[in-house]
């Protein structure tokens, strides 16, 4: 394996470092994306719900109406738990909250090969 440029390191992880700096990089890229998005002319961003109602018509919360030439649906995702026995158990996290953990896990199981469960 060495060849190919993979060799074992003794490393340790300094978990509550580890876990500042996922934030301080995440809130960076928020507001990265932010930043894009209020440069962009005739830009609305709306954070409520909005029902489509006709051809280039929304409902924005229960009363507002409002005409669009153009509709982006960016709702974010969030992990998806599968039909399964058990998985209401204590001991089951979801991604979103094996990130968030404040103290690094003896040993975790992740059940799914997408790409957070491949970056987990």
């Amino acid at each position: 394996a060495t060849a190919n440029g993979v060799f074992k390191v003794n490393a340790s992880l300094i978990w509550p470092k580890l876990q500042d700096w996922r934030a301080k990089r995440v809130s960076e890229v928020v507001n990265w994306y932010q930043k894009g998005l209020q440069s962009i002319q005739n830009l609305e961003i709306i954070k409520e719900e909005v029902s489509v109602v006709g051809c280039h018509k929304v409902r924005i919360g229960s009363d507002t109406t409002k005409r669009v030439r153009l509709l982006v649906v960016a709702t974010g995702g969030k992990p998806r738990l599968m039909d399964i026995p058990g998985i209401n158990s204590a001991n089951v996290i979801t991604s979103d909250e094996a990130l968030e953990l404040k103290t690094k896990p003896e040993s975790m199981l992740v059940v799914g090969g997408g790409y957070i469960g491949v970056e987990l």
